[in-house]
């Protein structure tokens, strides 16, 4: 039986909003041209993490008539991390600057091996239902980790204000 080797630990996969670079000007200028104003520093914070330095690809779904006053979502595709296959986020702000993210990765290696490496700082964990189990690191930020084949699925998430 061949082993898995361990997929590289990813400081912003692993990490939490607060471990995030400052956001570029541009995704501001972005945004003020959607009219997303109030919140546009969030956003921005968010963005610019869940990019992890990479070119990606968004859209924006505004879910009223004034992004000022109504929440919006975001839709990421970007670049998978080191030793993942694909990476798909989340972003959902309310009107008030708070919301939550999820990101959605696609790992070659076991759901063990995953949660040793790259989720390491991640406990507490249980089993949710049946196959997804699920840790945390602090009180709002939490990673769902369900195999995959000889793969695993993370479904990381984090709440924010």
């Amino acid at each position: 039986m061949r082993r898995a080797e361990p997929p590289p630990a990813d400081a912003a996969i692993s990490s939490g909003m607060n471990d995030a670079a400052n956001p570029s000007h541009e995704l501001l200028l972005d945004l003020q041209k959607m009219h997303l104003t109030n919140c546009a520093g969030a956003v921005q914070q968010a963005m610019t993490f869940l990019f992890e330095g990479q070119q990606a690809h968004f859209i924006a779904q505004p879910l009223g008539p004034d992004s000022d006053r109504w929440p919006s979502v975001f839709v990421i595709e970007s670049p998978p991390p080191a030793g993942g296959h694909t990476h798909l986020s989340t972003l959902m702000i309310a009107a008030n600057c708070s919301g939550m993210y999820e990101q959605v990765i696609y790992w070659s290696q076991p759901c063990d091996v995953v949660k040793a490496t790259v989720f390491a700082k991640f406990t507490g964990e249980h089993i949710l239902t049946r196959d997804v189990k699920v840790s945390d690191s602090g009180p709002a930020l939490e990673v769902y980790l369900s195999s995959a084949g000889t793969g695993c699925v993370s479904v990381k998430k984090e709440l924010f204000r």
